[in-house]
């Protein structure tokens, strides 16, 4: 099961945190994020914070997290 992340708006200079919670009983969770289906370098906890907000920081963020037996994505923009 997977809580999050909310799809958020701001303006220029702003600062995001987009937060992710997975739930499974007896499986390790990793995280991934994404941005526009791309991985981001070194965004591998459940909480991605995005500061500074510039023009091209717009576009759909995504959390993918895996677990020995399966992948499961969920977006935000």
């Amino acid at each position: 099961m997977i809580s999050g992340p909310v799809s958020q708006v701001a303006k220029e200079g702003d600062t995001v945190t987009f937060t992710a919670q997975a739930s499974h009983p007896t499986a390790t969770v990793k995280y991934q994020w994404l941005k526009n289906g791309n991985k981001i370098t070194g965004a591998t906890t459940n909480m991605l914070v995005k500061s500074g907000l510039k023009l091209t920081d717009a576009g759909t963020d995504t959390i993918e997290l895996t677990t020995n037996s399966s992948t499961a994505r969920r977006a935000a923009t």
